[in-house]
């Protein structure tokens, strides 16, 4: 109902906003493909507005769907065009948010190599102090803890 109503209001932020979480719901409930719909559609209307922010969540929300899906090089394309977006666009608070969830979801699947450097790229647009920079700080720990392998006597 509230798709409709911003639909009928022309509230285009609100409907791509409301297409992303209507995303989540159906995600979580196993239905992907309405899932990557939604985020596909929410990330053309974003792309319409010029809404940098909306469209790149809406990339990284697909990427991560892909993953899911073991679909990891298709995956990748997504979280490269976010990444691409936030650079040309010159935002380097999102560029660090979409290496963060990338670097998190690498360090969850084991990748712990590659999760260490998006993380350390995460790190270039965080604020010193801020809890976000607390957070990669605590992946890249264990990242480190999960690469030191014990020397045989």
């Amino acid at each position: 109902r509230a798709l409709s109503l911003y639909r009928v209001l022309g509230n285009r932020v609100g409907e791509a906003k409301m297409l992303s979480g209507l995303a989540q719901v159906a995600s979580a409930s196993g239905q992907r493909r309405e899932a990557m719909e939604h985020l596909e559609h929410a990330r053309l209307l974003a792309g319409r507005m010029g809404d940098v922010d909306s469209q790149a969540i809406a990339l990284c929300g697909k990427a991560l769907l892909l993953s899911e899906l073991d679909q990891n090089d298709l995956a990748t394309v997504e979280w490269t065009q976010a990444v691409r977006l936030a650079v040309e666009f010159d935002k380097p608070e999102l560029e660090s948010e979409v290496r963060m969830q990338r670097g998190f979801l690498l360090h969850q699947r084991g990748e712990l190599e590659v999760a260490a450097l998006e993380l350390g790229k995460a790190l270039v647009g965080i604020a010193v102090g801020a809890p976000k920079r607390i957070r990669v700080l605590a992946h890249l720990a264990g990242i480190h803890a999960g690469l030191e392998q014990p020397e045989e006597a």
